[in-house]
């Protein structure tokens, strides 16, 4: 009957989400990825809108991992197309949370898209979306502006701009 087939989908989709964050721990990116992407569509599938965001979101911390050990390694080209792909799967993530309301999760998807945009230079975009970002936090009283704030110290100091850096980190410190 549809009770039991429900109940079978949550277990599936449990086991997955339990092996994709054991294969994360285990170093087993890929494998990890897979099975978030299983999960995404069982969630999908139920209209499980807040999992998938969630899962997006994993998605691409897996991505932005990636591109960082990439960016070790000296592999620049390497680490910019995974942090595309991490901005893609978090922009999903964002979107959905936009759907749900979600303004505790939008600020956090936002605020790693702008550290994201850091990565890879854009700069403009990171200070939009971190601007995005601290705008949220500060409303709902979030202590992840904190967050916010350290992102966009790093940006300004990456334009060479020391003393908007110097004032960003004093309110991250405040």
């Amino acid at each position: 009957d549809i009770y039991d087939e429900i109940k079978n989908e949550e277990s599936i989709f449990q086991s997955c989400n339990l092996l994709a964050e054991l294969e994360e721990r285990t170093q087993n990116i890929d494998k990890a990825r897979k099975c978030y992407e299983k999960c995404c569509k069982i969630a999908k599938s139920n209209n499980d809108n807040r999992s998938c965001a969630s899962i997006k979101q994993k998605t691409g911390m897996l991505y932005q991992v990636e591109g960082e050990s990439e960016l070790k390694k000296g592999n620049k080209d390497a680490a910019l197309i995974l942090f595309e792909k991490a901005k893609q799967s978090i922009e999903e993530s964002l979107t959905i949370k936009k759907e749900l309301l979600d303004e505790p999760g939008q600020a956090d998807s936002l605020a790693l898209i702008a550290q994201l945009n850091l990565f890879t230079g854009d700069l403009y975009q990171a200070e939009i979306y971190a601007n995005q970002a601290r705008i949220i936090d500060e409303k709902i009283g979030s202590e992840a502006v904190t967050f916010d704030y350290y992102i966009l110290s790093e940006i300004e100091k990456e334009k060479g701009n020391n003393e908007k850096a110097r004032e960003w980190k004093a309110k991250l410190q405040a």
